[in-house]
């Protein structure tokens, strides 16, 4: 992959902004913390050079971003890792751009024969994410790999609700079915923290609960094949996190129904 030599740190970012490279150019973003560098790629589709980023450090953990919650993670959460070819219209994530067979080529230079997007503007994100998934689905992706990229789905949605519980339920019958297929205990944990966490925010929150307490009671086995039974410290961080958040504003709500019982009775008494 072309972003191999990528450096996930989490100490501050110490180096001077520059590059060696003769038409390199480093972005220091104050949003992801994170360097991006502009490199020439191939369109797959039609042998052209474009201009595309890659990233080449971060200077904080990613594992803290707000991603998080659906367990997907930067690059992938930030735009520039959406490769979109001018030439052909062709848009792909960064880490598999190039990585298709001659049958998916085919498939997907007729789908974009119809489906044009470039006019000599600029693409927006809406009109990228809509197309990278169309071309998806022409390429030879399995159930794990939608599983995926419907979380990310729903991050990149996150300003759109109904869109945004369109791809949870979609993702949600492809985590179940995959927990069916699953005897790893992390994976299972994950599996059903990420159940929990979709079935929570689509509204059904007693079914959630009983999810994460399943997930905090699986035993799985550590490096050293010692059986482990209190869960996974990542995953119960966030089921902590999703429950004590529920409890405060349960505690908000009690709080205002309060102050506005007791104005009602101020109003009462002064007449």
């Amino acid at each position: 992959m072309r972003w191999g030599h990528l450096r996930f740190t989490v100490t501050r970012w110490s180096r001077a902004l520059g590059c060696d490279a003769v038409g390199c150019l480093w972005m220091l973003t104050p949003a992801t913390a994170a360097v991006w560098e502009t490199i020439e790629v191939e369109d797959p589709l039609t042998g052209y050079q474009l201009e595309v980023q890659e990233p080449v450090d971060v200077a904080e953990d990613i594992h803290n971003w707000p991603s998080k919650r659906d367990l997907v993670f930067f690059p992938h959460t930030d735009e520039r890792w959406i490769w979109h070819s001018p030439h052909s219209d062709y848009v792909s994530l960064g880490d598999d751009f190039d990585q298709l067979t001659d049958e998916e080529k085919e498939r997907i230079r007729h789908f974009l024969k119809r489906n044009r997007l470039y006019a000599g503007k600029k693409i927006t994100l809406p009109q990228k994410l809509q197309q990278m998934e169309a071309i998806y689905r022409l390429r030879d992706k399995d159930d794990k790999f939608w599983a995926w990229f419907y979380r990310l789905m729903v991050h990149w949605h996150a300003e759109d609700q109904q869109k945004q519980r369109h791809y949870m339920r979609q993702a949600l019958s492809l985590f179940e079915k995959e927990f069916t297929q699953t005897d790893e205990g992390i994976a299972r944990i994950k599996l059903l923290y990420l159940m929990g966490e979709y079935r929570w925010r689509l509204g059904q929150k007693e079914a959630a609960k009983k999810l994460f307490a399943r997930a905090q009671r699986i035993v799985w086995l550590d490096q050293k094949g010692n059986a482990q039974n209190n869960g996974l410290e990542y995953i119960d961080d966030l089921i902590h996190a999703r429950l004590f958040n529920e409890l405060i504003q349960v505690a908000e709500r009690e709080e205002r129904k309060k102050k506005k019982s007791a104005a009602l009775e101020k109003k009462k008494n002064k007449k």
